[in-house]
């Protein structure tokens, strides 16, 4: 469909969406078949809705996105989630008791996971959007140390602590939910926190697929280890990490690529932070590039989408945010797809914390140094320009998106 077809889609989507449901919904008695041939006067030449413009339809009617809130640096609870629709709507989302400040936040089945920076092993859970909520311990007795991970998988999600027990040894397990958080079953990694040895292996960075996790380890060896989703009893251990710099604070894969934002150790850069990458899991993770804005801290995130690895970057000398597509992996993020858009409207902006991917664009929060001022930035158009979503139009708080994620 060309480019007027988009705007007519647009322009009919209200009028025409409930004619298509009742479309769908009919099938003849003798062929069992789908009636969707458009009235003569309508369809893509003709200036309404047709079958072959159900694609695009679809895609326009994208999962609704959850930019999840904590005013943790400032003085009050955010106690806020704002939503946005499958029309692009906004609406906030807000609650009595339930998490004060969302710390990370993911959604998996419609189910909404919660985590607070309160030094305590439990996850705020959600199952009516945001009404109402519980709180659940968990599995194991570790009060004290936060659960700092909170992954959807797919249909399954996944929290860990900062540090994940290895093998029969260690004790902090990691958790994983196949039925939406009501029941755990608890993992351990496959190798050691060192080359030899045993106890905690601590956490840098984590991401997942529908299929398979993967972690990335400050340890001494064994950088990085990944394994399926439906057998978490065997990992398998990347032997090789050609790159020189593979301290992690952000890691995304595709579940046959990796990529990650390294320096010399988590957290501390004594030049640019590289990117990393490996076309084969994780085994032998190479430097693709630095990042050319990000000076010598981590002030974004990747994440992986839409077929390509994405990073977000905040330009803290021109106070601009920045978003990378770098294809594969390897791509050098100085000759990659790169879009780009003033984040001044804040004051001092320090980071971009939040990044995601999904068939309703690319969105990206970013943050100021007293962490109680926020923004969002979102492409629509595969990455040719940025423009900013108002959350203040319905959340006029103090605070910063600290996750987004979508509703799958």
């Amino acid at each position: 469909m060309q480019a007027s077809g988009k705007s007519v889609v647009v322009r009919y989507i209200m009028k025409r969406l409930a004619a298509l449901i009742l479309t769908f919904s009919l099938v003849t008695p003798a062929t069992n078949c789908l009636l969707l041939e458009p009235p003569a006067s309508e369809g893509a030449n003709g200036g309404g809705i047709s079958i072959a413009d159900l694609p695009l339809l679809m895609a326009l009617l994208s999962n609704p996105v959850y930019f999840f809130l904590s005013d943790e640096s400032g003085s009050t609870q955010a106690r806020a989630i704002v939503k946005r629709d499958m029309f692009g709507g906004l609406r906030l989302l807000t609650w009595n008791g339930g998490p004060g400040n969302i710390w990370k936040g993911a959604v998996v089945n419609g189910v909404i996971f919660a985590l607070e920076n309160n030094n305590q092993d439990d996850i705020w859970i959600s199952r009516d959007d945001a009404q109402t909520w519980q709180l659940v311990d968990a599995p194991g007795s570790n009060e004290s140390e936060n659960i700092s991970n909170v992954l959807g998988c797919g249909s399954a999600v996944v929290i860990t602590h900062p540090t994940i027990a290895y093998n029969g040894s260690g004790t902090r397990p990691g958790y994983i939910s196949y039925d939406s958080g009501v029941t755990w079953q608890e993992f351990r990694v496959g190798a050691s926190p060192a080359a030899t040895g045993s106890g905690d292996y601590a956490l840098s960075a984590i991401d997942c697929t529908s299929e398979k996790i993967f972690i990335a380890s400050s340890a001494v060896a064994n950088r990085f280890q990944w394994a399926f989703l439906n057998d978490l009893s065997s990992w398998t251990v990347a032997t090789s990490h050609p790159a020189s710099q593979n301290g992690y604070s952000s890691i995304a894969t595709s579940g046959t690529s990796t990529i990650g934002l390294a320096c010399t150790t988590p957290g501390y850069c004594p030049y640019a932070p590289e990117v990393n990458y490996s076309l084969n899991n994780a085994e032998g993770m190479a430097l693709a590039g630095s990042m050319p804005y990000m000076g010598l801290e981590f002030t974004g995130v990747a994440e992986f989408g839409a077929g390509a690895f994405f990073v977000s970057e905040m330009d803290q000398s021109g106070d601009t945010c920045r978003i990378y597509n770098l294809g594969n992996g390897s791509t050098n993020p100085s000759s990659s797809t790169v879009a780009s858009i003033s984040c001044a409207d804040i004051t001092n902006p320090q980071r971009m914390p939040a990044l995601l991917v999904t068939d309703a664009g690319i969105f990206s929060s970013y943050a100021s140094f007293s962490g109680t001022q926020t923004g969002v930035v979102y492409s629509d158009d595969g990455l040719r320009s940025l423009k900013k979503i108002n959350i203040g139009s319905v959340y006029s708080g103090q605070g910063i998106v600290t996750s987004i994620d979508d509703a799958r």
